[in-house]
């Protein structure tokens, strides 16, 4: 497992004094490196970083319990379990340490603090989690100008949101001499489509690979694709803005970018659990399901990342090199 990305974090915490990474902002490392610092260096990489990931993940987890309660939610428990759970990477990437979690779970604490009218921890939630994982840059904006539109009170604060993201840019502008050292890596390795179409190209290559893995993939992004699209039209149709951008953005990202990259859609579209709050919000005569049977959809949904989990493993195993 400490490979890849993990272990490209893990890098790059050493690097702190100088944080300007041209492949991913420096949220994360940085709180790798103090981890770190406050253990005394005592623990190894890979025990440090699943760690920080299950602290992210349990704090999201009980973020959209009350992201659903704060939405009117009734079924405020089952969705908890939905999103704990979500299909093949509710848990996952929760073990796996990448940035994933730990980005979300300040988005879903963003989401709490706007319903709660909270415009500095809002705006610092928000802050951060545009320094944790660059594909939050496309997520948290739309959160901004909904809470800058609609708030009065929130404009003399939410600004500030981007300070943190605008210095860290100018820093690596200065030290790269280029403005835009910050995506040019990212927008030729993760939106340039082989197959030559300006949408949907990713998921054209994804099921031409020829592979039941490539099509099995396929299908779950298929899957991701309609989900995104028929909670868009949901929550425009209640003119719940939140719900719709977070839609909007996970079927944003299965149009934008490459098959090298189009898993980040499924990655993130547990996110799309938000919206299914504030929609469940909406509702009010919902006839709740029986005990047993969300226990066998919770069961299902924990086989699903069990499986999605081994196969990573045996991925893993199979493109690691062997001496």
């Amino acid at each position: 497992m400490f490979r890849s990305d993990v272990r490209s974090y893990w890098g790059q915490s050493f690097e702190w004094r100088s944080p300007f990474n041209a492949w991913w902002v420096p949220g994360y490392s940085l709180v790798i490196a103090t981890v770190r610092g406050l253990t005394f260096g005592q623990l190894q990489p890979l025990v440090l970083m699943i760690t920080i990931a299950g602290a992210a993940y349990f704090l999201a987890v009980s973020t959209i319990d009350k992201v659903a309660r704060m939405s009117g939610a009734q079924s405020a428990f089952e969705l908890g379990v939905l999103f704990a759970f979500f299909p093949l990477v509710g848990l996952t990437y929760a073990v796996y340490p990448i940035s994933d979690i730990a980005a979300i779970a300040l988005f879903l604490l963003a989401v709490l603090e706007m319903q709660r009218g909270q415009w500095g921890r809002f705006t610092l939630w928000t802050a951060l989690a545009l320094l944790f994982h660059k594909v939050m840059w496309f997520f948290v904006p739309p959160l901004l100008l909904i809470a800058f539109v609609q708030h009065r009170e929130a404009r003399r604060v939410v600004p500030y949101a981007v300070v943190p993201l605008l210095l860290w840019i100018i820093g690596g502008a200065i030290q790269f001499g280029s403005l835009l050292w910050f995506i040019r890596f990212n927008y030729e390795t993760h939106t340039v489509m082989k197959q030559g179409l300006p949408v949907l190209g990713g998921l054209v290559e994804t099921l031409q690979g020829g592979s039941a893995a490539k099509l099995g993939k396929g299908v779950v992004v298929i899957t991701t694709l309609v989900a995104a699209l028929a909670t868009a039209v949901l929550c425009a149709l209640r003119k719940l803005w939140v719900g719709l951008s977070v839609a909007l953005v996970v079927a944003f990202l299965v149009a934008a970018v490459n098959a090298y990259e189009i898993w980040i859609a499924v990655r993130y579209g547990k996110l799309l659990v938000v919206a299914w709050c504030q929609l469940a919000g909406t509702t009010r005569s919902v006839r709740r399901a029986p005990v047993a049977g969300w226990v066998g959809v919770a069961v299902l949904l924990l086989a699903s990342n069990l499986a999605f989990g081994y196969y990573l493993a045996h991925y893993f195993h199979e493109t690691t090199p062997h001496h």
